[in-house]
């Protein structure tokens, strides 16, 4: 397996936010983890990237424990990780060429006839060739989160994880970046994992559910299976994203 969470906790001003989080990952999976705001998504995401680091239990990558290490032993796994955060995390002073550069000269130094042959395929694989000269304020929405995408795929990482990709985009945006992820993936094969509220169209890009509640993952199984479930959790959440799908489109008609 590629991502294995045992026993998984974190608190803040002791307050518990995971308790007990178990969860695996299969090696060329995309996991969808849903659930309520507030309810520990994005800080397990950011603590399988070691931008947190839990209270107790293990992180394992690929069987190593990784949430003790530091330095050059936590860089090194984390150049095999991408992140796409939910704000994109790109930087509006420089153009979208070097927004998507930033990592392989940071990471890697390499010269810089290697860092435009990454660049460019990267650029190619978004659908943004021929845009890399832009600034991030002058494009759209859409648009950005494919330069974060990018970003986040030019150091070919193992693991993809991403944080809400489609948050304020208009449905039809939202589709194409899943369409995208989906077929980045086929492509590249990276395991990953996909916070959401996509409920249900970010089902035909996964082949795992989970839903994090209180803390803990409480059920985890395919994306049929989830929507047919009488779990009562699951379905009060899928209940309220279909009716908060259906007043966005209700309000966009008007």
């Amino acid at each position: 397996m590629m991502i294995e969470l045992q026993n998984l906790k974190k608190s803040f001003n002791g307050s518990e936010v995971l308790k007990e989080v178990n969860l695996t990952v299969e090696n060329g999976e995309i996991l969808a983890l849903v659930g309520r705001s507030g309810f520990g998504k994005s800080v397990l995401l950011k603590t399988i990237v070691g931008l947190l680091r839990p209270d107790k239990g293990q992180v394992l990558i690929r069987g190593e424990n990784i949430t003790q290490l530091k330095g050059k032993s936590l860089e090194k796994v984390r150049k095999n990780m991408g992140f796409l955060f939910q704000g994109g995390g790109l930087f509006d002073s420089i153009n979208i060429y070097d927004n998507i550069a930033f990592p392989l000269r940071e990471k890697f130094h390499l010269k810089e006839p290697q860092v435009k042959e990454r660049v460019m395929n990267a650029l190619e694989q978004v659908e943004l060739y021929g845009h890399e000269r832009k600034f991030i304020a002058e494009v759209s929405g859409g648009m950005k989160k494919r330069v974060a995408l990018a970003r986040s795929l030019v150091l070919d990482p193992e693991i993809m994880l991403f944080d809400e990709p489609t948050t304020g985009l208009d449905p039809v945006t939202a589709r194409n970046i899943n369409l995208l992820i989906k077929s980045l993936h086929e492509k590249r094969k990276f395991t990953g994992i996909i916070v959401t509220h996509e409920i249900p169209r970010i089902f035909s890009i996964v082949q795992k559910v989970a839903i994090i509640h209180d803390g803990m993952i409480q059920y985890i199984s395919t994306p049929e299976k989830f929507l047919e479930s009488d779990d009562t959790i699951i379905k009060e959440f899928v209940r309220a994203s279909m009716d908060t799908k259906l007043e966005r489109s209700n309000h966009e008609k008007v």
